[in-house]
């Protein structure tokens, strides 16, 4: 069993001196379309198009950034046979939905749930949908041992403190809905998720240090 007052993790990919005080709430929505195969060359009418349905569903669901809090994307895909002459019977889309304010974030998820029923109904095709709150959002208190204990690290690194809120999750979330206080620092890293994601021997380094002067910082706090 873990025992800790509170925690660190260096998950967040911006500069290092900035800490994460607040993260979102996560939900997952999966939508497994059930249509039904035909020859799509010689009888395409006796098909119900599951490919046709989740795009319907897809076009009409929140994207992006919905507000400063929020956001929603489609993350994956896939289904059909592989063939071109057979009419999809098949299509999961799995998407998510997070946002600082959780009360959004549901409404948010009722609009893609909607919209996942009604591209359903637009391609006669049935549909199974699962959505699952992953984690939940939290809050730093300003003047938490931990996030004050972070500053002071940073500072004797050299680094400026800057407290942020960001739309991204990280096991902070898992230990703060577990009671332990966690802090997200910034590590440095660049273009995350991305082709060009990097973090150079400079941020490493600098890490590094960050990580040894807050054993000494949090065994004074």
């Amino acid at each position: 069993v873990l025992r800790a007052d509170f925690g660190y993790v260096f998950d967040h990919a911006t500069p290092i001196g900035e800490i994460v005080t607040a993260s979102p709430t996560y939900y997952r929505l999966s939508a497994d379309f059930h249509g039904r195969a035909a020859h799509a060359g010689i009888r395409p009418e006796a098909g119900r198009s599951a490919v046709l349905a989740a795009a319907h569903a897809i076009a009409a669901m929140p994207h992006g950034r919905i507000d400063e809090q929020t956001t929603a994307n489609v993350g994956s895909i896939h289904g059909g046979s592989g063939s071109t002459n057979v009419v999809p019977e098949r299509c999961c889309v799995l998407a998510e939905a997070r946002s600082l304010d959780p009360q959004r974030v549901e409404a948010v998820v009722a609009l893609m749930i909607d919209a996942v029923q009604d591209g359903a109904g637009a391609g006669e095709c049935d549909v199974d949908v699962v959505c699952e709150k992953l984690f939940d959002g939290y809050r730093t208190r300003g003047t938490a041992p931990a996030l004050l204990a972070a500053e002071a690290a940073l500072r004797g690194c050299g680094y400026e403190p800057s407290r942020i809120v960001t739309g991204g999750g990280s096991d902070a979330n898992v230990f703060a809905l577990k009671g332990i206080e966690c802090v997200n620092l910034a590590n440095g890293t660049e273009h995350n998720h991305e082709p060009t994601e990097r973090v150079s021997v400079v941020a490493l380094e600098g890490m590094l240090d960050v990580c040894l002067a807050l054993l000494d910082e949090a065994a004074a706090a």
